[in-house]
């Protein structure tokens, strides 16, 4: 099977909507997305939305399609480190950098859960231990979860992307049930404290119990599944109306349904890094970029801080919309550079990370 991002590229990019036309951007002025920086987004949104559309009609040559794939691999690896970083999970830039290119090349020491009776144990060991020395002093099962977290995580992202920006499925509840099992496959209910829960009995299965986390005010566990319902319901309201035309500002959407996700918290664990997947899901369909945060100090706090305001109101996402629609803006800038053959790619060993300021 082709790797993903390839196989998305190879069938036009930007993506387009099932009957093959492309999805034209457009602000919207009738829902008010951005809510009290609704003035500032509509002059933000033109640049961004001009670099799509004319990335739409452009005819990408076999270089340029290449220079899409490793831009969009390279930002799928900053987003799964960026993401564990935020939840303090995973290893390094460079080992996450080489397990990430593993899962995308299906090599059969990341296609399952390595395990200290698996044949490939002791390589993998040896392996993890020189990507990242400060293993050697580290259990086993330490390195093996954190390699875990990257793996799997980079796999989560592999599916959501093939059935739904690749095959343009529904982001269903099957579909995100799915995506959250594949992230935390193999992780152990010991580590996370829950003992009381059957292992595997937390990955894609809802909770039914409240969680506590600050400054989100989620629904009751039995609440959960008719919010979930009602989430799905409206993604698939919203992605109807782009591809028939009638709105396309896939920045808000994105922003809205990933906060909306975040709200409900409706697994036991890792809901965050599953909104994180979702956002740069619509995003990769309608945009044709992702985002890559919290990949140092600063980015967290930039991000955190916009998550932390909009999740004061869950009807209100507009500090998040504004900071979606700033850095799409800017990954939008990196793609047409990449493609125009003056981006400096990022290769293994030497890579700069870098926060999306707006001042950038």
């Amino acid at each position: 099977m082709k790797e993903v991002i390839a196989d998305a590229v190879s069938r036009g990019w930007p993506p387009t909507a099932p009957a093959g036309h492309h999805v034209a951007p457009r602000f919207n002025h009738i829902d008010r997305p951005y809510g009290s920086y609704q003035r500032q987004a509509e002059s933000l949104f033109e640049k961004p939305a001009r670099r799509l559309s004319r990335l739409q009609q452009a005819r990408l040559d076999d270089r340029q399609r290449e220079a899409v794939v490793e831009e969009l691999r390279d930002v799928m690896v900053r987003a799964v480190y960026g993401s564990n970083t935020i939840q303090g999970a995973g290893l390094s830039w460079h080992a996450t950098d080489v397990l990430c290119r593993k899962v995308f090349a299906d090599t059969d020491d990341t296609s399952r859960i390595i395990t200290e009776s698996d044949e490939a144990f002791q390589d993998v060991i040896v392996e993890m231990r020189r990507l990242q020395p400060s293993l050697i002093i580290r259990p086993v099962d330490v390195a093996l979860r954190a390699r875990n977290d990257i793996v799997q995580h980079a796999r989560a992202y592999q599916h959501i992307l093939r059935e739904f920006v690749v095959n343009k499925r529904d982001l269903t509840e099957g579909l995100i049930k799915d995506t959250h099992r594949i992230l935390n496959r193999g992780a152990s209910v010991r580590d996370k404290g829950w003992d009381y829960l059957p292992q595997g009995a937390y990955g894609g299965a809802y909770r039914t119990a409240i969680l506590a986390a600050s400054n989100i005010h989620m629904p009751l566990a039995a609440c959960v599944p008719d919010r979930m319902q009602q989430l799905c319901l409206a993604v698939r309201v919203d992605v109807a109306m782009a591809e028939q035309g009638k709105s396309g500002d896939p920045f808000s959407m994105a922003a809205k349904h990933s906060l909306r996700l975040a709200h409900i918290q409706p697994f036991y664990h890792d809901n965050m890094r599953l909104s994180r997947i979702i956002l740069n899901a619509i995003l990769c369909r309608f945009a044709g970029v992702m985002l890559p945060l919290g990949e140092d100090e600063r980015a967290q706090r930039e991000y955190l801080d916009a998550k932390s305001r909009s999740s004061h109101d869950s009807m209100d996402h507009g500090d998040y919309a504004m900071f979606v629609l700033k850095h799409a803006a800017q990954s939008l800038r990196e793609m047409k550079k990449k493609i125009a053959g003056k981006g400096k790619a990022n290769t293994g060993g030497e890579v700069v990370v870098k926060a999306y300021s707006v001042s950038q």
